[in-house]
C-alpha cells in the first residue's frame, strides 16, 4: 500500500492518501498481532523499524517536492528520523537487548515515548500531521468541501505539537543511543586498552 501511495503521490492524491493511511493502519496492527501470537522476532523488530523509516522518508520526500520552500527542513527531518532510529536499533542489538521498544533508555522522555499508549498516540499524531499537509498541498482537488477543509486544517493544527514532540524524542533517542554505543565500546569485550 505504501508503494501505491508513493506511486500516485503527485497526480492521484486521493488514491495516494487512502493508500498511505491504509498502510499506516496495517503497520500499527502487524506488531500487535505478532506479539499477541507470540511470533515476534529480532528480524521482525528490525524489519518493522526499517519499513517505518521507508514510509516516513518517502512522505518527507514527496512533501519536499510539494513544498519546495521547506525542502531543507524536510531533508533534516528525514536525516534525524533515520539516524535516531538506526543508531537506537544498533545500540539495542549491540547491547544484547531483545527489542528497541523495550530496551534500557537513558532519558525519561524516551521511556515515556515508547510506553503504551503514548507510542501509538505520538506515531498516529505525526502521521495525521504529514497526511494533513499532503492533503493541503492538493487543496484544489481535495479541499473543495468547506467542512472537510476545516477538519483537515484543524487536524493539522492539532497534530503539529505531537509531530514536534516526536522530533524532540528523536533527538533524545539519538543522544541516548550514541551514549550507549560509546559506553559499550569503552567497556565491552572489544574495548581498547585503557591507559593507566
Amino acid at each position: 500500500m505504501a508503494f501505491v501511495a508513493f506511486y500516485y503521490a503527485y497526480d492521484r492524491p486521493v488514491i495516494a492518501g487512502v493508500s498511505y493511511v491504509v498502510s499506516a493502519l496495517l503497520d500499527a496492527f502487524d506488531g500487535m498481532a505478532a506479539r499477541r501470537l507470540n511470533q515476534g522476532t529480532e528480524f521482525g523488530a528490525v524489519l518493522d523499524m526499517v519499513t517505518d523509516r521507508f514510509c516516513d522518508a518517502c512522505i518527507l520526500l514527496v512533501l519536499s517536492h510539494l513544498y519546495p520552500d521547506w525542502r531543507f527542513a524536510f531533508t533534516c527531518l528525514l536525516i534525524l528520523d533515520f539516524t535516531s532510529h538506526w543508531v537506537h536499533m544498533y545500540a539495542t542489538l549491540k547491547g544484547g537487548e531483545k527489542h528497541h521498544k523495550t530496551a534500557e533508555m537513558k532519558f525519561a522522555i524516551i521511556k515515556f515515548y515508547y510506553s503504551w499508549p503514548w507510542l501509538l498516540i505520538t506515531c498516529a499524531g505525526a502521521q495525521v500531521f504529514l497526511v494533513g499537509i499532503f492533503i493541503q498541498a492538493h487543496s484544489k482537488v481535495l479541499l473543495t468541501n468547506a467542512v472537510f477543509s476545516f477538519v483537515v486544517h484543524a487536524l493539522v493544527l492539532g497534530s503539529f505539537p505531537i509531530y514536534v514532540f516526536k522530533q524532540i524524542c528523536s533527538v533524545f533517542q539519538l543522544i541516548g543511543a550514541i551514549d550507549k554505543c560509546a559506553v559499550h565500546d569503552w567497556d565491552g569485550p572489544d574495548a581498547p586498552k585503557k591507559a593507566n
